[in-house]
């Protein structure tokens, strides 16, 4: 694998342009910056899936957004509603989203997927969304059912069985 290109460069007139693989990004003069992170592991809490294995979690900020991956392996899952804890550092920021628990506009912010037989994937998968519910800026929950067009968190055993693998991917404003 190469490593990503970057460059940046400063032009009197244009101000600062950061460029990541020949896609350029300007900040005018005076402007700030643009906060740019290479991928990096942390382990977050993951809340009714029992004790954890196999947990592989990533994040990286590009601008105010920042994205996560992971995957790992559920234990024996209990009644508790299942978060994932975010990044330390890193809180989201709600004033960039739709209201998250009063209408229609709440806004799954990602996906996951639970493997309950470990085997191919889409043999017997099942999909679920990743949101922020407003209440808590370091909490991302997993979605058990949407219900009056809102989506509701759920609890672990409702929707894993122990040794699941599930995997997943978000993204959040900072």
């Amino acid at each position: 694998m190469s490593n990503p290109k970057y460059a940046v460069v400063f032009d009197p007139e244009n101000g600062i342009q950061y460029a990541y693989q020949s896609t350029f990004i300007t900040v005018p003069s005076g402007g700030g910056g643009i906060t740019f992170s290479d991928w990096a592991p942390y382990t977050p809490t993951l809340t009714g899936l029992g004790t954890t294995t196999n947990v592989a979690f990533f994040f990286q900020r590009i601008g105010n957004t920042v994205y996560v991956k992971g995957f790992c392996q559920s234990g024996s899952v209990s009644g508790a509603v299942v978060s994932i804890t975010l990044p330390g550092g890193t809180a989201i920021d709600y004033s960039r989203l739709p209201n998250p628990t009063s209408d229609s506009s709440q806004t799954g912010l990602g996906f996951g997927l639970d493997n309950p037989n470990g085997g191919l994937p889409l043999t017997n998968d099942r999909t679920f969304a990743i949101f922020a519910d407003g209440s808590s800026s370091s909490l991302m929950f997993v979605a058990y059912r949407g219900k009056n067009a809102v989506f509701e968190k759920g609890p672990g055993d409702a929707m894993f069985s122990s040794t699941d693998s599930f995997s997943c991917e978000f993204s959040y404003p900072v």
